[in-house]
C-alpha cells in the first residue's frame, strides 16, 4: 500500500492534481453508484446511480468525456470493491470505453474505516463511492488486473486440489474396505497397495483368494509381471510367505466385485492424474509471481502453501498488513475476561478457519526447519514460558507478517532482527513439548542457560 501511494503522489506532481480525474464506485446488482472528483478533492460528478443499459452508461460517457475536454484531464482512474461478481462486468465495460484508464480494487475494510474516520455511520452507496473515491486519490488500492487473473486461478486450482484429494480419499477407503475383507493381512499398514508398483498391479489383476496359498515366487511373477514392471524377487517371496498362513474369505461375487474394484481404480488414476496436472498449474503460477520465488526461499514453505495461503486470503494487495491478515484468519488471541488484563488469552478462532489451518500447519514447518522462526518458538517457550502449541500459533501470526512484508516489498527473505543473516536461514534445535517436559522434570528454572545454549531464543 505504501508503494501505491507513493505512485500517487508521482502522478499527482508530475500532471498536476487538478489534471487526474478519480471515479469511486459502489456496485450493486443491477446497477452502480459513481462519484467523480478530481485529485484536488474537487467534485466533478456528484454521487449518482447508472443503471445497465446503453443509454444511461452513453449519458455517463458523456459527462465524464466533457470533463475530460474541459479540463485537460490527463489521467483517469476508477476504483470500487470486489464485491462478488457484480463488479466485473461493470470494470469490463469501463475498460473497453477507456482502455488507458488506471482500474483498481479497494479492500472493504478499508471503506468502512474510511466512513467510521469521517463519523459517517450510516452505510448508504454514494456515502461510500465517496469513501472509495478518497481511498483511492490516497493510494490505498491494488491492481485490478492482479485480482482478476493470477490470484483468482490459483484460488480454482485450489478448490479442484481440495475436492480432488478428497476424492481420492474416499475412493481409497473403498478400496482398502473390500481389499481387507478379501485379502486380510496380505495389505502392511506401511505399504498400501495404492502406493506401490506391485500394489497398483496386484489391484488391477486382483486373484482369487483361494488360490493366493498355493502360489510360489515364479506364479507370482507370472501373475503380476508386464513388460513395464517386472515384479522383484524380494517382493515376490514376501507375497508368497504372506499369503501360505492368510485366511481366505470365499465372495459368492467375486467376479462381480472385481470388475467394481477394477472401475474405481481406474477412477483413482484418473484422480491422480488430474491432481498431477493441478499440481503443475500451480507451480507455474506461482513462479509466475514476482514474490513466489523468494518466499520458497524461506525452508518449510513451498508451492503448494503459497497457493493455500492466496487462495484462502485472497489477493494479498487488499491487505495493508500481515496483522490484518492474522485477525482476517483468526490468529489474534482474545481476553476470557473483560474489563481488566488476562494473561491467559486464548485464540479468537473468528476468522478464516483453513486460512489459520494453513498459516499453522506451516509454522509448525518453519520452527522445525528455519532458524529464525525456531528462536522465535524458542524464546516465547523458554523465556516466556509459553506453551508450546500458543508459541506455534504466535508464531504462525509471525510468519503472515513476515510474508506480507516481503510480498508488498519485494524483498527476500532477510530477517532484520537476526544478527546472523545465513544462521537466520538454516536450522538450530527446535525445543519440543516432550523435551521440554523431560527438562521441567530436571527443573526449567536452574536450567536456564543451559537450555537456551541447547536451544537457541536469538539468530
Amino acid at each position: 500500500m505504501f508503494e501505491e501511494a507513493r505512485k500517487m503522489r508521482e502522478l499527482f506532481e508530475e500532471v498536476g492534481s487538478r489534471k487526474v480525474l478519480i471515479a469511486g464506485i459502489d456496485v450493486s446488482k443491477n446497477k452502480f453508484t459513481i462519484a467523480v472528483l478530481n485529485g484536488n478533492y474537487d467534485i466533478k460528478i456528484k454521487a449518482r446511480d447508472v443503471n445497465l443499459n446503453k443509454k444511461s452508461l452513453n449519458n455517463l460517457y458523456k459527462k465524464i468525456d466533457g470533463i475530460i475536454e474541459k479540463e485537460d484531464i490527463q489521467k483517469l482512474i476508477f476504483g470500487c470493491e470486489p464485491s462478488g461478481i457484480y463488479y466485473k462486468p461493470i470494470i469490463k465495460e469501463l475498460m473497453s470505453k477507456y482502455p488507458e484508464a488506471m482500474f483498481r480494487l479497494i479492500n472493504p475494510s478499508s471503506t468502512k474505516a474510511n466512513r467510521d474516520q469521517r463519523m459517517e455511520r450510516e452505510k448508504t452507496d454514494s456515502i461510500d463511492c465517496y469513501a472509495i473515491t478518497d481511498l483511492l486519490i490516497r493510494g490505498e488500492s491494488y491492481d485490478i488486473e492482479l485480482e482478476d487473473s493470477n490470484f483468482s486461478i490459483i484460488r480454482g486450482y485450489v478448490k479442484e486440489l481440495d475436492f480432488t484429494t478428497k476424492e481420492m480419499v474416499r475412493i481409497k477407503n473403498i478400496i482398502h474396505g473390500y481389499t481387507d475383507e478379501l485379502y486380510p493381512g496380505l495389505e502392511s499398514e506401511s505399504n498400501s497397495f495404492l502406493n506401490s508398483d506391485y500394489g497398483m498391479r496386484f489391484l488391477k489383476v486382483l486373484p482369487e483368494p483361494e488360490i493366493l496359498s498355493e502360489l510360489e515366487v515364479e506364479d507370482w511373477q507370472k501373475l503380476l509381471n508386464t513388460e513395464e514392471y517386472k515384479l522383484p524377487n524380494h517382493t515376490a517371496k514376501n507375497l508368497r510367505d504372506k499369503c501360505s498362513d492368510i485366511v481366505v474369505n470365499v465372495h459368492k461375487n467375486f467376479k462381480v466385485l472385481r470388475n467394481y474394484i477394477n472401475y474405481i481404480i481406474k477412477v483413482y488414476e484418473q484422480l491422480e492424474e488430474r491432481k498431477k496436472k493441478v499440481t503443475e498449474g500451480l507451480e507455474e503460477l506461482v513462479d509466475s509471481l514476482y514474490f513466489g520465488d523468494n518466499l520458497k526461499e524461506i525452508e518449510g514453505i513451498k508451492t503448494l502453501t503459497i497457493s493455500r495461503i492466496i487462495a484462502y486470503m485472497g489477493n494479498p494487495y487488499r491487505f495493508k498488513s500481515g496483522k490484518e491478515v492474522a485477525s482476517f484468519a483468526g490468529l489474534i488471541p482474545k481476553s476470557d475476561q473483560s474489563g481488566k488484563q488476562d494473561k491467559n488469552k486464548t485464540l479468537s478462532k473468528k476468522g478464516h478457519d483453513k486460512l489459520r489451518a494453513t498459516l499453522i500447519h506451516t509454522a509448525q514447518q518453519v520452527i522445525t526447519t528455519t532458524a529464525y522462526f525456531t528462536a522465535y518458538y524458542n524464546r516465547l517457550v523458554i523465556i516466556k514460558r509459553k506453551d508450546p502449541m500458543v508459541a506455534i500459533v504466535a508464531t504462525a501470526n509471525k510468519l503472515i507478517r513476515v510474508i506480507m512484508k516481503m510480498i508488498h516489498s519485494g524483498e527476500k527473505f532477510n530477517p532484520p532482527t537476526a544478527e546472523d543473516k545465513e544462521l537466520a536461514k538454516s536450522r538450530i534445535n527446535r525445543l519440543t513439548r516432550k523435551k521440554l517436559d523431560n527438562l521441567k522434570i530436571k527443573g526449567l528454572d536452574s536450567l536456564t542457560q543451559d537450555i537456551i545454549e541447547l536451544y537457541p531464543v536469538r539468530v
